[in-house]
């Protein structure tokens, strides 16, 4: 069985809305990585599969972030 988890994504975002959202990502990441289907919850209406960012390297179950990235 799969399991769904939802996230609700934020349009403005404070230093602290920020910290908040790099944990969530590296929850999400972690919960990709172990099999979960994972929805971004856009509106009311709009839902968006999420997925591992151009920064994350996984290998054999482990995630990275190495340097630089999106530069």
């Amino acid at each position: 069985m799969t399991s769904r988890v939802y996230t609700v994504g934020h349009s403005t975002r404070t230093f602290d809305e920020m910290t908040s959202m790099l944990q969530k990502n590296t929850i999400i990441h972690a919960l990709l990585v172990a099999g979960a289907e994972v929805v971004h919850i856009m509106s009311a209406t709009v839902t968006k599969p999420a997925s591992l960012n151009e920064c994350a390297h996984v290998d054999d179950a482990h995630i990275t972030y190495p340097a630089p990235c999106g530069s």
